[in-house]
């Protein structure tokens, strides 16, 4: 089963998001990440997140990240230690079909 999400977030869209999200959460993220394990959980608890850091906060971190942005990496680097630009890539791809 394929769920587009955004179709989730209108008025009753909180509850309903987090409703599926704990009902079919292994499969919202089967299908969105194919590769990576490290991604795939990133993708699960930043899911779990959303309703208080928005996933658009997060794609833009993570375009800065890749665009090498010195301030971002000295925010953000820390979390990203063992990461490859492969990987960050990934987990960008999976957050804008999260969205």
């Amino acid at each position: 089963m394929v769920v587009d999400v955004r179709n989730l977030l209108n008025s009753t869209g909180k509850f309903l998001f987090k409703l599926y999200c704990f009902l079919y959460f292994d499969k919202i993220v089967a299908d969105i990440v194919v590769n990576s394990e490290k991604v795939k959980e990133r993708i699960e608890r930043w899911l779990g997140k959303a309703d208080v850091h928005p996933m658009s906060k997060r794609e833009a971190d993570l375009l800065l990240l890749l665009d090498k942005n010195e301030g971002a990496w000295e925010l953000y680097g820390q979390f990203y230690e063992d990461w490859t630009l492969e990987e960050i890539e990934e987990l960008l791809e999976a957050v804008r079909a999260a969205e």
